[in-house]
């Protein structure tokens, strides 16, 4: 019961871990990619890619 109680925790814990993660390298991924876009753009004012994180 209790060694139980223990596995599920550790697995909560490493599928949380694993999401921050993705989520981390998500966002990661898309600020260079708003970075190349605005940089591809630079001498147009009108075009300017932000992201709220």
């Amino acid at each position: 019961m209790e060694e139980e109680k223990l596995l599920r925790k550790k697995n909560r814990l490493a599928t949380q871990a694993k999401r921050q993660v993705s989520k981390t390298s998500g966002t990661l991924a898309a600020q260079q990619k708003i970075a190349n876009v605005n940089k591809r753009y630079k001498n147009s004012t009108k075009i300017k890619v932000t992201v709220n994180l």
